[in-house]
């Protein structure tokens, strides 16, 4: 292994849960030169305060000014023109350059973390999904933020919903990075075309509306699923419709819920039902992950499909689409709500530089502005502080213009589930190698055709038992 790059059997290696020693042993040195962070304390669940309250910004005046800081994040959001002006404004208002390894989507940047841990090389900030925390934290990946300077004031000013994000085992492990509805969308034309008045309000009807449009010629794959193969694709869409039914997949105890009369079996037959069966969603949404299927899904030929809001400029963004303007979002169920963090690499620079600058990517500057923020909910259309960045009357207006409307988005969000709610199983250690070697390909079998969905459910809730105790 060199300096920069990991081999894929070490990556695999790395990956599972036994990897935790090899990781463990690549940052061990670093971490011990970290002082110790206090225990948490309780975050209240409350709503987020006036948009016009600022924490003040730590600034580190011990440790030795580093040669430059080092961020990890890929550029499949869009996001470059808000990276780079936040990592100007940092070097300006600090004198230290930001060396931004740049990777094309989630699963490299995965592999560059890793590697640069086990070799120690100087990581500072990363983005660290939801479903890798538990992982993360017990590799030695990430640290904990908990007891910094402002990290309170940051924690008082979240949606209750972020500071579930980025707390776990009574400690902070970042700041967030952003919170994205699960929604549905639909195309007003064609929704006007079939002589349809109103939306439906459950997943029956929604079938029973695309078989009418498709009989009637309207179009001939009436929905576009997301379906593409990922650790938060797929599976994240079951989870979609799983609590849009008011049910989940785990119990608070960890058992799988998927017997016979299960939410989550009763919605996989139906899904496959819609490809199979129906035949009123597109079967090529099996090899389409989110941003492709919006895309297919714009060009104008699907009445329906399953999103998140942050996608929906590659459906009204009239630079992206041919159909630009003809979109809204609508509800169906209990919405569920995603997101990420921003956290502080074991291998940081040391606390109170590499805190600094986790700041001003996950939080605000000096000078109160949370740029990174706001330059993500213009390119990205997703934001870790919506209340700040709803603020902007520019960002306001955009997100009315491309979610059709601002004020549905508000009122979804309101009333939306935290996804690891759904799947319980999110916050343990095994989440990741179960979502992809044993839920994705099981789905995938089972919406294109090769079995039924009573086979998949029946594997899917024995495979359980193997990751969990492996």
């Amino acid at each position: 292994m060199n300096d920069r790059f990991i081999t894929r059997r070490a990556f695999l290696r790395v990956m599972g849960v036994t990897s935790g020693a090899l990781v463990l042993a690549g940052c061990a040195q670093r971490v011990a030169e970290q002082p110790a962070a206090p225990a948490a304390t309780a975050i209240p669940a409350t709503a987020a305060p006036a948009a016009t309250a600022v924490p003040p910004t730590a600034v580190p005046t011990a440790a030795p000014k580093p040669k430059e800081m080092v961020l990890v994040y890929w550029t499949v959001d869009g996001d470059e023109p808000a990276v780079l002006e936040i990592n100007n404004v940092f070097q300006n208002d600090t004198g230290i350059p930001v060396r931004w390894e740049r990777t094309p989507n989630i699963e490299e940047t995965f592999q560059k973390v890793l590697s640069m841990t086990i070799a120690g090389e100087q990581l500072d900030v990363t983005v660290m999904n939801n479903f890798n925390m538990a992982k993360w934290v017990k590799e030695g990946v990430v640290q904990p933020i908990t007891g910094l300077p402002g990290v309170e004031e940051y924690l008082d000013q979240m949606y209750p919903a972020a500071r579930d994000l980025v707390s776990y085992q009574g400690q902070v492990w970042g700041l967030p990075y952003f919170l994205s509805l699960n929604t549905n969308a639909y195309n007003i034309q064609l929704f006007e075309k079939a002589g349809f008045t109103a939306l439906p309000k459950s997943y029956d009807e929604l079938a029973e509306m695309c078989k009418k449009a498709k009989a009637d010629g309207v179009c001939e794959y009436p929905i576009m699923w997301q379906a593409g193969v990922g650790p938060e694709h797929i599976s994240d869409t079951w989870y979609h419709f799983i609590a849009a039914e008011g049910g989940k997949l785990f119990d608070d105890d960890l058992n799988i819920l998927l017997d016979g009369n299960s939410v989550a079996r009763k919605t996989l037959k139906w899904w496959r039902d819609t490809i199979q069966e129906w035949k009123i969603a597109d079967p090529s949404c099996l090899e389409l992950r989110w941003i492709p299927a919006i895309k297919a899904y714009a060009a104008g030929n699907h009445l329906f499909t399953n999103t998140r809001e942050r996608y929906m400029n590659n459906a009204n963004d009239p630079e992206k689409s041919p159909t630009a303007g003809l979109h809204k979002i609508f509800q169906i169920g209990t919405q569920s709500f995603s997101g990420n963090l921003w956290s502080m690499a074991s291998t940081a620079h040391d606390r109170d530089w590499s805190w600094q600058f986790l700041q001003y990517i996950g939080g605000h500057t000096k000078d109160g502005r949370y740029v990174m923020a706001n330059g993500r909910a213009r390119y990205a259309l997703a934001s870790g502080w919506p209340q700040y960045s709803k603020a902007d009357p520019q960002i306001k207006a955009l997100w009315d213009k491309m979610f059709n409307t601002l004020e549905e988005y508000e009122r979804q969000f309101s009333t939306a589930v935290y996804i690891g709610e759904t799947c319980k199983a999110i916050s343990t250690t095994w989440y990741t190698d179960w979502v992809s070697k044993a839920v994705g390909p099981a789905l995938q079998e089972c919406l294109s055709g090769k079995t039924d969905a009573d086979t998949a459910a029946d594997t899917i809730a024995r495979s359980v038992d193997t990751y969990k105790n492996a």
